[in-house]
């Protein structure tokens, strides 16, 4: 490996964990900024459900863990029905322009 060849893969890894940094920053920052919009939306839920007084003592908002294949692929599988729908849609709708561009 040639020392121009290291010194890229030295600042891709250094860009790639900078950027991994500030994901888990800001996600806590949202999470924190959310809680209390969840919390009032919950609190307005149980009330409206159940017609009673709601009170929380404590609601924490947290990511699952889990790996980021399988956050892709939980993802790929949930979009896959909605992607083949709007393919398929495409796709029928170019071969209906065909066939009037070629008239």
């Amino acid at each position: 490996m040639t020392s121009r060849t290291k010194k890229w893969v030295i600042g891709i890894a250094v860009a790639a964990l900078t950027v991994l940094v500030a994901l888990s920053v800001v996600g806590y920052v949202l999470a924190r900024r959310f809680e209390p919009y969840i919390r009032d939306q919950v609190v307005s839920y149980l009330h409206d459900r159940f017609d009673s007084d709601v009170e929380l003592a404590a609601l924490r908002v947290r990511m699952p863990r889990a790996s980021l294949v399988e956050t892709l692929f939980n993802a790929a599988t949930v979009l896959w029905p909605a992607l083949k729908a709007m393919v398929s849609c495409c796709a029928t709708k170019a071969v209906e322009m065909y066939r009037r561009c070629s008239r």
